[in-house]
């Protein structure tokens, strides 16, 4: 699934039920000040869980972000969070994105 991100940029994801896991990939992504970062999350019943902080390579694009969703997390969501990371999403979801095959 490719999804266009609000800020800019797009998010790709791609789910292998079998192997059950996910990776997320983004290019065209704006650059953020150095104290703030992309951080990819997954959607279920129990509300965000974190699933990682992107990683910036060359011309906006990011380093792929490999996770296993759990049982009941049907979406992703992508949000400007402190660099360091959060527990939980403090900024609203720049990206939304309900997982292929759920």
């Amino acid at each position: 699934v490719r999804r266009p991100i609000a800020s800019g940029g797009t998010g790709t994801v791609v789910v292998s039920r079998a192997g059950g896991r996910l990776v997320f990939t983004s290019s065209g992504l704006p650059e953020l000040p150095e104290a703030s970062g992309y951080e990819l999350w997954l959607m279920g019943p129990d509300g965000a869980r974190a699933a990682g902080m992107l990683e910036r390579v060359d011309g906006g694009l990011t380093e792929p972000v490999v996770t296993a969703p759990r049982r009941g997390e049907e979406q992703v969501a992508l949000t400007i969070e402190p660099a360091s990371g959060s527990e939980r999403p403090t900024t609203d979801a720049i990206l939304l994105a309900d997982l292929p095959g759920t």
